[in-house]
């Protein structure tokens, strides 16, 4: 690996283009949303239910979903 020079200010431009994402959007979330493409967007509702317990209780989980959307804390 090449040895980097450590500065004291962040050298990558950021600008507001970049699209923010919460950090409670897992991959999961997101594939939900079709975020990774419609293929998993597809695939997660199967995907959940394959297992029994997943199956049981799944549809609760995805009744809290919406209740921790919400503003993005201002920084």
């Amino acid at each position: 690996m090449e040895w980097i020079k450590r500065v004291d200010q962040p050298t990558t431009l950021i600008t507001e283009n970049i699209k923010r994402v919460a950090k409670r959007a897992d991959f999961f979330v997101r594939a939900f949303h079709q975020d990774l493409g419609p293929k998993p967007g597809r695939e997660i509702r199967r995907f959940i239910m394959k297992q029994p317990l997943n199956k049981a209780i799944g549809h609760l989980h995805w009744k809290h979903v919406p209740v921790h959307r919400g503003e993005v804390a201002k920084e």
